[in-house]
């Protein structure tokens, strides 16, 4: 496993504003397989152990690049439901974002947010009170409730792309 890093643009001014670490699986060389593990591995209960590993490589990352004197530019991570309720796993990682002065884009996806959320949003107040900025992703995928988010109080959404692309214009960008 590696983490790919995508680079995120702000809609207005195109300007780069962070890196978003996406985990992907090398299988020889130069072969880079899509995300399609990741449903698996959840389906596995598995997501606690991958986001834990992304937050590894991320870290590892991000020290190697200050490391060679890169300035590194604010890096998101997704964030499953199963890690966000480990209180402990949220606490390992605030502690370990501070000890080295990084703050993280914690990206939740819509699936997510939308259970048990009293205690998902302590941990979101928790996370904004370490110095991380919350993103909501794939807003409108399918449980999106104006409520709940306004709740979350998120810093930034991320739409889904089938509130942005016409299915038509996406269906002829694929042949």
């Amino acid at each position: 496993f590696m983490l790919y890093f995508q680079p995120k643009f702000e809609a207005r001014s195109l300007k780069q504003v962070c890196l978003e670490a996406l985990l992907r699986y090398q299988h020889h060389k130069d072969d880079i397989l899509s995300p399609t593990f990741l449903p698996v591995l959840y389906q596995q209960g598995l997501s606690k152990v991958v986001d834990k590993k992304v937050v590894n490589l991320a870290f590892w990352q991000i020290l190697r690049w200050r490391s060679i004197g890169l300035k590194v530019p604010p890096i998101a991570i997704n964030f499953d439901k199963d890690f966000l309720l480990d209180t402990q796993a949220v606490q390992e990682f605030i502690n370990r974002a501070n000890q080295h002065k990084i703050r993280f884009y914690i990206e939740i996806t819509e699936h997510t947010y939308t259970i048990e959320l009293e205690a998902r949003a302590r941990v979101i107040q928790q996370l904004r009170a370490a110095g991380h900025r919350i993103t909501i992703d794939d807003f409108g995928a399918g449980y999106s409730s104006l409520t709940t988010l306004l709740a979350l109080k998120a810093d930034e959404i991320k739409l889904d792309r089938k509130l942005v692309i016409d299915p038509e214009e996406e269906a002829s960008s694929w042949q």
